[in-house]
């Protein structure tokens, strides 16, 4: 990583680096350090890390990685945005500069909250275990039919109800 990121930190959407798969870090650069509370984008960080997780989890992946193109574009957004819209961007030294380039969020706090509440896994290179895509679709059953097997009482048909409610096939 120090080498990858000796010019400026090759980073995208403050929470992730290409070269390093399953790796995703909170409080990181071109985070929200200029504005607001970093709690509340550090827990939208650790959030978007944890659905990263259940991801590779759920559907027996060997790596997510953001790719370096998507990364490439985010990176140039930043510093466009810096340059023509932000204070940060004046001839000065601060802490937020990186050999003098900001390297905090692009917008506001909201902004960024916003942004990383859901990834967007287009912007990611997957790699799997096996090669075919759907085998973590197992064998056709959900766990509730397989515990239906072992004898315990479950609602095979949670979508039929005698009330306008919410439903799920999850347990």
């Amino acid at each position: 990583m120090k080498k990858e990121w000796a010019e400026f930190p090759n980073v995208y959407l403050s929470v992730a680096s290409p070269s390093f798969p399953n790796f995703y870090f909170i409080g990181g650069p071109t985070g929200n350090w200029a504005q607001g509370s970093v709690l509340a984008t550090h827990e939208i960080q650790a959030e978007y890390a944890l659905q990263c997780a259940l991801k590779i989890s759920s559907e027996d992946l060997h790596s997510l990685e953001p790719s370096q193109a998507v990364t490439n574009e985010y990176l140039e957004h930043i510093e466009t945005w810096h340059r023509t819209k932000s204070v940060w961007a004046e001839d000065c030294k601060s802490w937020v500069k990186w050999n003098g380039r900001v390297a905090l969020w692009c917008g506001s706090m909201i902004h960024m909250l916003k942004t990383l509440r859901v990834p967007r896994w287009e912007d990611f290179v997957i790699r799997r275990k096996e090669g075919n895509m759907w085998a973590f679709l197992g064998d056709g059953r959900t766990e509730r039919e397989m515990l239906q097997d072992e004898g315990r009482d479950v609602d095979l048909a949670p979508w039929m109800r005698n009330e306008d409610s919410a439903w799920t096939v999850d347990i």
